[in-house]
């Protein structure tokens, strides 16, 4: 297995459930009452956590404390650090999912994984698509005035400080994301 490029066979081989799974999601809350699972797919900044607190708001399902990716999970702790130490390929973390939980999610497409996801009938998932002028500026805010940008990772906060100095202002933050300003 080469990150999330595995092949058809060892979909199946999940699919059955012969490779063992089972422990992907370490100290997991007790799932809800929906007899579904769900992922909160997205594009960075598009939307997730609105995604998230709706599947909330509706009730019958508990976050699973992780947030899921192409080619890793990431456990969300307390103070909203992300702690980023377990590469995992989508199809791996995808077959460990139990019905009653719902996790945020970036995941690219896959034609396996889409197959295999079509293939569950306990699988649900949400995706949203936002302006991308708006990811722009949701992306600046969370980069430079967000409280959990710089504890996700320790890197996060050297760049918010080097973009600071050489962005001062939001005008000038939101004009750097132009194609045509980045080098």
């Amino acid at each position: 297995m080469h990150g999330s490029r595995l092949d058809a066979g060892v979909f199946r081989e999940l699919a059955r459930g012969t490779i063992p799974n089972r422990h992907v999601f370490l100290d997991s809350p007790q799932p809800g009452p929906s007899p579904y699972y769900v992922i909160c797919n997205s594009v960075p900044k598009a939307g997730t956590y609105l995604l998230v607190e709706l599947v909330r708001a509706l009730g019958g399902h508990v976050d699973l404390g992780y947030h899921t990716y192409t080619s890793s999970i990431s456990k969300l702790n307390p103070d909203g650090s992300l702690d980023y130490g377990r590469a995992l390929p989508a199809p791996l973390w995808a077959s460990a999912l139990r019905s009653g939980y719902f996790c945020a999610s970036h995941t690219e497409y896959c034609p396996y994984l889409e197959q295999y996801l079509l293939g569950r009938p306990e699988h649900k998932m949400l995706f949203i698509v936002r302006d991308p002028r708006d990811i722009v500026v949701s992306w600046v805010d969370f980069v430079y005035h967000s409280a959990s940008y710089p504890k996700m990772r320790k890197w996060n906060a050297y760049l918010r400080a080097a973009g600071s100095a050489a962005h001062p202002d939001d005008a000038s933050r939101i004009t750097s994301t132009r194609p045509d300003r980045v080098p």
